[in-house]
């Protein structure tokens, strides 16, 4: 999903043709309806709801949003094997939307990005602890040969760097990551 409409305009003009993927109308947040997202034409890797206070010029859009929750029941996904989401200070926001799926146990895994703009959005890192690991959930930090997977600690909230991967603790997929972190 891509929130920004010229952006998703760019998606589709590329990618449009292929019959397996799919450029969603819409992005996607903990809530539906039209929300304001900073556009950035000169790096449109930038666009956020946050308003994250850098150097570059940025016009505020009116775009349509759901939850991924909805999203899913519309297209009729019972599952989700890698749910990526890079929302630039609004990836807790839309974890949120996928309460249901996420406690149902239907999404498999989950990256997410944490750094600066989950200062201004106030989405530390024990806040998506607090959200997966009562769903099942164990979340390391992934580094380039290897996920560290750990318990949450306050030194983690240092609002820069990783990904972090979120593993249903329950599944094939945690033993196999699990595993060959270890051995690196």
């Amino acid at each position: 999903m891509e929130i920004a409409s010229p952006t998703r305009a760019l998606l589709r003009e590329r990618v449009g043709h292929h019959p397996r993927i799919v450029v969603a109308d819409h992005g996607l947040l903990d809530t539906s309806g039209i929300t304001r997202v900073k556009y950035y034409r000169g790096d449109d890797r930038l666009s956020s709801v946050v308003d994250y206070p850098h150097g570059y010029t940025g016009d505020w859009l009116e775009e349509r949003v759901e939850t991924g929750d909805q999203y899913l029941a519309r297209a009729g996904l019972n599952h989700v094997d890698l749910l990526k989401v890079d929302a630039e200070g609004a990836d807790l926001r839309v974890l949120h939307g996928f309460d249901e799926a996420l406690s149902d146990g239907r999404v498999r895994a989950v990256q997410f990005e944490y750094g600066y703009a989950g200062v201004l959005s106030g989405a530390l890192l024990e806040r998506f602890y607090a959200l997966l690991e009562p769903r099942g959930y164990v979340i390391g930090r992934v580094l380039p040969e290897r996920v560290l997977f750990r318990q949450y600690r306050l030194s983690d909230e240092r609002f820069f760097g990783p990904n972090f991967l979120a593993v249903r603790r329950c599944d094939d997929l945690w033993r196999l990551v699990e595993g060959a972190s270890r051995r690196r």
